[in-house]
């Protein structure tokens, strides 16, 4: 499993956003046409500690989630209630053994073209090792 796999169904099980996007959780591309409001989940980059010995087990990834809705406070809704349930977490998820989900930064934008979507982008550091 994918560090951004186990993300969306991190992100599926919290009771909050499946209220808000149902089964809209995506990983790294929305469909050409969906309904608002959604969420797109994507690894921005990946480091592979090593050391003199080789590999270090535990991985860091930087991972993208995108809250996206047809008005600014719905997207700022899924946001929060995605944060809510990600910033700390501590588990397993799948074949994915996650020791800490950290907050690094956040930005709302608005798309007036053809898309006319409000969307939140926030990333995480997702520290992980694969399950033993």
């Amino acid at each position: 499993m994918t560090i951004s796999a186990a993300m969306r169904q991190l992100i599926l099980t919290l009771g909050d956003v499946s209220a808000l996007v149902g089964s809209r959780v995506y990983v790294l591309m929305l469909p050409q046409s969906f309904t608002p409001p959604a969420v797109r989940v994507q690894r921005i980059d990946e480091s592979e500690p090593m050391h003199l010995r080789g590999r270090d087990e535990l991985r860091r990834a930087r991972v993208q989630v995108d809250s996206v809705g047809s008005g600014g406070s719905v997207a700022e809704d899924v946001d929060a209630a995605i944060h809510a349930g990600l910033r700390g977490y501590q588990g397993t998820v799948g074949d994915i053994d996650i020791h800490l989900i950290e907050p690094v930064t956040v930005r709302s934008m608005y798309d007036a073209a053809e898309l006319k979507q409000y969307k939140v982008a926030r990333d995480y550091y997702v520290h992980y090792r694969d399950a033993a």
